[in-house]
């Protein structure tokens, strides 16, 4: 009988998913109710969702892993920083279609769901943040 062993890293990591998986969820829900009325259902919400999170942890790999190996004489703070902002550029521009083919809207509608949902979003993460403080690592590797 096999034993599987998860890091605690990975587990930490599979459990910030799955959270961030369920809030992105009712956030995409309730703005794309109050911008597309009908036309947006909760289960496009979970695949908008699921999409994005999975885009958005890949995207954050990708930059923190390849600026690194471009060589470029960054503190690993820097590097940080700039994966940050460089995968949430590029998720903003994967969740735009994603809201325009699923809720049935066009840019300006997708572009209202975008801002709405960043709004209760960080309205939601704040109160998250400050009662459970360790459930997000923000430090550098």
């Amino acid at each position: 009988m096999a034993i599987l062993f998860i890091s605690p890293a990975l587990m930490g990591t599979i459990i910030i998913f799955f959270v961030k998986w369920v809030i992105l969820t009712v956030v995409f829900y309730i703005t794309g109710r109050i911008v597309a009325g009908i036309n947006a259902k909760f289960t496009d919400a979970l695949i908008v969702a699921f999409v994005g999170s999975l885009l958005s942890a890949i995207l954050h790999w990708a930059f923190e892993i390849g600026l690194p190996m471009l060589g470029l004489p960054f503190a690993s703070e820097t590097i940080n920083l700039i994966a940050l902002v460089g995968a949430a550029l590029i998720t903003v521009i994967v969740y735009l279609p994603l809201f325009m083919h699923f809720f049935d809207v066009g840019f300006g509608g997708a572009l209202a769901i975008g801002i709405l949902c960043l709004i209760i979003y960080v309205l939601i993460e704040i109160p998250v943040l400050f009662f459970f403080p360790g459930l997000v690592d923000y430090t550098p590797l």
